[in-house]
């Protein structure tokens, strides 16, 4: 089983919050602005390892680059994984801060965006060529301050660990899972190329147009979710999932649980527009992340068995 070096609830230990300016969606979200340093360039408002792994004497490199061939616009974020001296580096950008000591492969995330909205998913287009296998991990976390402890409270996260190639780009849609009624003061964002801390060097992700996606005060536990309408039901016979399809597509469907090891993957072809169900009977009771895929579109959301 692979050990995963940003999982979600790393990043919730990590993340601190600040609470000036808020927007309601994520700065430079398209990329099209790029800061240009000596040797690399970042995109506005987003950190890389480009600056710890560009000042290497001889050998720097740059994990993250500015592509063109985007989804709109002229830029989109190119993340490689590299190898240094056997060492995975993975290509990452994030509106946090972020730091890696390359002796130990020891990383830190920091700070974030002023935000104050409450979405109730997150939106971003992605391409993704794995190497060796590879995972890539795209997901957000929303901080508030706590005045009474003086810390940054971790109150809702979206996300998902992604398997499989996608040479097109395609839509990802992670419905938001707040734990509390407050609305956030901090947002993070992070992609990485590899999840793992033995990713595979060579293997790439393509980032575009994250969004932020507000429709009425949450979404329901058991409700359909856009863009295939995803719906989870269960009772104490049964556990199944459902969706529907407005037209033809190639599908499949995987199920992990939450240290991203696959429990279920099923190819179901072309499929023609209708409701297709997938029994979950079998899985022990626990928390488990669900992927949709149809097409250029892919959809994630936790399950509680």
């Amino acid at each position: 089983m692979q050990r995963y070096i940003l999982p979600l609830v790393v990043l919730i230990l990590l993340a601190t919050g600040s609470s000036v300016f808020a927007q309601l969606q994520p700065p430079n979200s398209g990329f099209e602005n790029w800061i240009t340093s000596s040797n690399y360039v970042n995109p506005e408002f987003w950190d890389t390892p480009n600056t710890e792994t560009a000042a290497i004497p001889i050998v720097g490199f740059s994990t993250v680059t500015k592509a063109g061939n985007a989804h709109t616009g002229q830029w989109c974020a190119r993340l490689e994984t590299k190898s240094l001296l056997g060492l995975s580096i993975p290509g990452l950008v994030t509106l946090g801060i972020f730091t890696i000591n390359l002796s130990t492969l020891e990383y830190t995330l920091t700070g974030g965006t002023p935000f104050s909205g409450r979405p109730t998913s997150m939106k971003v287009y992605f391409k993704f060529t794995p190497a060796g296998g590879d995972t890539c991990l795209i997901g957000a976390i929303f901080k508030k301050h706590n005045d009474s402890t003086g810390n940054a409270d971790t109150i809702g996260m979206a996300g998902a660990l992604i398997f499989v190639a996608q040479s097109q780009w395609t839509l990802l849609e992670c419905p938001v899972d707040f734990f509390t009624a407050d609305n956030p003061d901090t947002l993070i964002i992070a992609a990485l190329s590899s999840a793992s801390i033995n990713g595979t060097a060579g293997t790439t992700l393509f980032v575009d147009d994250f969004e932020m996606v507000y429709s009425g005060v949450g979404i329901p536990a058991q409700t359909e979710d856009s863009p295939l309408g995803l719906n989870y039901s269960q009772s104490s016979a049964a556990a199944q999932l459902t969706f529907n399809l407005s037209s033809e597509e190639t599908v499949s469907a995987m199920v992990m649980d939450m240290t991203g090891r696959v429990i279920l993957h099923i190819d179901y072809g072309r499929m023609k527009n209708g409701v297709k169900t997938l029994l979950l009977n079998n899985l022990s009771h626990g928390i488990y992340m669900l992927q949709v895929t149809a097409g250029d579109k892919m959809l994630s959301r936790k399950i509680l068995r």
